[in-house]
């Protein structure tokens, strides 16, 4: 009768109905476990659902078993095929868009780098960097904050001599290897020569214009891609090139900050040679009296304030001239060798630099402003040659040496001297030490 009833106009067949039963049975309790269980989402439901009800129709239909059963079957994979499609189309198109939002995201971002004016705290670093008195510092400064300030990969400077009327190139600083201290041969570049008569800055856009002009820059040793003139007043200093740069920062904000760095160079380099002027002419005038020790005293007081001021490098150098015997140290003060010393250090040294007589019989005292700890002791080891030369045919006496060269534990004068002087009493004491040895080392072989 129950057959009957779900079947009514065909006969009852027992497999035919335990397979359609089974399979609504386990529809049904997985719609369940789906919902209650695992918390599926409702297309997934509504899938199993439909299936239940294509099962339920097909019945309804009289349709055979095998039709009632593939029917949902086939139709629920359609959804699902449908529904993956669909997924994967919005996952694409999500994609797409934001492909598009990042690149205008990065065009955004490179158009405000590039409009972005200068900070302070760039340009004090800048400025910095270019405040010394020392003609070498300043070349090299120049180049190196020329690389950091215009984001370029290469900078260079070529220094122009008016006497031999060339170019050498004085400097040049990458940003990944550093400074590079060039040579002083000079260079055969006619682009250089051809700034210097057009005496403004010239790009590489300018060159590329001209063939004849492109020619000569294909061929020369420069190949810049920026040339800007350094002046002071009329009279040309040397040009200060950007070699390597990427093309898109080659712009007209570029180049103006090329010839405000040009200018600006020139104006420091005319405060340098200002000031050697200077110094030239203290030393000139009343030249005798310059030597003696209290005039040392003064000037290693205002030398050592200029250096603290401008953050420059000091160095003082103390030589001693001393008898081997007391009879000897009598004929000292008298003796003409010291003045043959004292002339030839004088030689040895620059026009910026200082000599003045010890307040002990047979020392000197030598300032030089600008040197470093390496500069000092190249100058030392010169001296140190030429007073061996001096007192190559004698042996009546012998040179010691003291040195001291600034640097942040050195807060006053006369700490640096002390300084000079403990180091000469160390010298002497090491070689009296060393001479010992030699004597014991002789009897011993005696």
């Amino acid at each position: 009768m129950k057959a009957g009833v779900i079947f009514p106009s065909q006969s009852f067949d027992a497999l035919n109905f335990w397979i359609v039963f089974t399979i609504f049975l386990v529809c049904f309790l997985w719609i369940l476990y789906s919902r209650w269980v695992l918390h599926k989402n409702r297309k997934k439901e509504s899938v199993w659902i439909a299936i239940l009800f294509f099962m339920i129709l097909g019945i309804d239909l009289e349709n055979p078993v095998s039709f009632v059963i593939f029917t949902p079957l086939v139709f629920s994979s359609l959804l699902e095929f449908l529904r993956k499609n669909q997924k994967s189309a919005g996952t694409e198109s999500e994609e797409v868009e934001g492909l598009e939002s990042l690149i205008k995201e990065n065009s955004l971002l490179k158009k405000r780098v590039l409009d972005t004016p200068k900070t302070f705290f760039s340009q004090a670093n800048f400025f910095s960097n270019l405040i010394t008195l020392n003609e070498i510092q300043l070349i090299q400064s120049v180049v190196e904050s020329t690389v950091n300030f215009q984001s370029a990969n290469q900078a260079s400077l070529y220094k122009y001599e008016k006497t031999s009327n060339k170019f050498h190139l004085a400097a040049r600083h990458h940003h990944s290897t550093g400074l590079q201290l060039e040579s002083n041969s000079s260079i055969d570049d006619r682009i250089l020569f051809l700034i210097r008569e057009a005496k403004r800055t010239i790009t590489i856009q300018e060159i590329y214009r001209n063939n004849k002009l492109y020619q000569l820059w294909q061929n020369s040793f420069s190949k810049a891609m920026l040339y800007s003139p350094i002046y002071n007043e009329d009279e040309l200093i040397g040009i200060l090139t950007i070699d390597d740069i990427e093309f898109f920062r080659l712009h007209r904000d570029t180049v103006r900050d090329m010839q405000v760095i040009a200018k600006l160079t020139g104006l420091l380099y005319r405060n340098i040679l200002v000031h050697q002027s200077l110094l030239t002419n203290n030393k000139t005038s009343n030249s005798e009296d310059n030597t003696k020790y209290p005039n040392f005293l003064i000037t290693i007081n205002n030398e050592f304030k200029r250096a603290n001021r401008n953050q420059l490098p000091l160095s003082i150098m103390l030589i001693a001239m001393e008898a081997n015997s007391e009879e000897q140290a009598q004929l000292l003060p008298e003796s003409s060798l010291l003045e043959q010393i004292k002339s030839s250090c004088l030689e040895n040294l620059r026009d910026v630099d200082y000599l003045f007589d010890g307040d002990e019989a047979g020392q000197f005292w030598v300032i030089l402003p600008f040197t470093n700890f390496d500069g000092l002791c190249y100058v030392m080891e010169r001296i140190n040659v030429i007073v061996k030369m001096d007192l190559a045919d004698q042996t009546l006496f012998t040179c010691h040496f003291g040195f001291s060269s600034s640097h942040p534990g050195l807060q006053q004068p006369r700490q640096m001297v002390q300084a000079c002087q403990d180091s000469l009493q160390l010298h002497k004491t090491v070689s009296e030490l060393v001479h010992r040895k030699k004597i014991k080392a002789a009897d011993v072989g005696v």
